[in-house]
């Protein structure tokens, strides 16, 4: 191959000339002497294409005049097809080059798209999490909530990820903003309940699960819980006015408690006295107070009940 400059022979492999400096062009430059003749030999094909047309339409059987003249006329570029179908050749490569970066940029796009979606990130998340890479998980839910804001799944997510590095605060924290969401899905919420009375149990702190519940006003919420509960004492009698002396029996449907009362209308204790046989409710006005403590150590709530007995004379 030769400089196009300075005729200097060029090494194959070489990018530029060893004698100029000029640049190697590996693909030709634009002609555009040989621009136009492409364009002038197509619009001679369309004219005699027509003219073919019209000669046959008329029944005209005469053939075409020598075209010696028109070729003597075109430029000398249009009779080296050699140079033509160099530049044809050109014009395909390059259009094809960009038809390929044009499909990859696509490609690109859309794979970028259904990588980035929230099913595949959650799907991520929780890859992160089975394989105890829980900060990496912990900060795809971050950036999920950030599109999401609100979502219980993505915060119950982000919730295991805390849990998972041990920080039970940021945990604990997590769940009460699930369980205190508008509009949640009970499923959702109660699901955050489950965790947090799990992670109270696990610390001992079964009287604060006790007394949550005892304060909620949500009897599915009790009832779906009720072994988190303290233990509830049973009057055998109401309260109420009799005319003889009553015995008054305190039990309890969970096995294993104590039962303290107090007969005075003052407050029991675990100093109080504890039951073991039926109470004598006598004659005028009695007031009995109780609760029961589980294995646990958990104080269920207190019942009372206020008796007055009348001996009839």
């Amino acid at each position: 191959m030769k400089c196009s400059v300075c005729g200097n022979e060029i090494k194959a492999g070489s990018l530029y000339c060893d004698n100029c400096g000029e640049d190697v062009h590996i693909v030709p430059d634009f002609d555009a002497e040989a621009e136009q003749a492409y364009a002038e030999s197509i619009r001679h094909m369309t004219d005699e294409l027509w003219e073919s047309g019209r000669s046959k339409q008329a029944g005209d059987t005469t053939l075409p005049e020598d075209d010696t003249k028109d070729e003597e006329k075109r430029p000398e570029s249009i009779k080296d097809k050699g140079v033509l179908k160099a530049h044809l050749k050109n014009h395909r490569l390059v259009f094809g080059g960009y038809a390929l970066i044009t499909v990859l940029v696509i490609f690109s796009i859309v794979f970028y798209n259904i990588a980035m979606s929230d099913g595949i990130q959650e799907s991520r998340a929780r890859t992160a999490i089975n394989s105890g890479e829980y900060d990496l998980a912990a900060s795809i839910y971050e950036r999920l909530l950030d599109k999401n804001p609100g979502n219980a799944q993505y915060m119950l997510g982000l919730a295991s990820a805390f849990k998972g590095s041990g920080n039970d605060d940021a945990y604990e924290r997590t769940l009460w903003e699930v369980i205190n969401l508008e509009g949640i899905a009970r499923a959702d919420k109660y699901t955050a309940y489950d965790r947090l009375f799990v992670l109270y149990a696990s610390k001992g702190d079964y009287q604060g699960i006790a007394d949550f519940l005892a304060s909620s006003e949500d009897v599915v919420l009790k009832t779906q819980f009720s072994s988190f509960l303290g233990p509830e004492v049973k009057f055998s009698i109401e309260g109420g006015y009799y005319e003889t002396p009553q015995l008054l029996r305190l039990t309890s449907d969970t096995e294993g408690v104590e039962i303290y009362y107090s007969t005075d209308g003052e407050q029991p204790t675990t100093e109080s006295e504890c039951y073991g046989v039926p109470i004598l409710i006598d004659e005028g006005e009695t007031t009995v107070m109780a609760f029961a403590v589980d294995k646990r150590g958990v104080i269920g709530e207190r019942v009372s009940a206020e008796y007055h007995v009348t001996a009839q004379e």
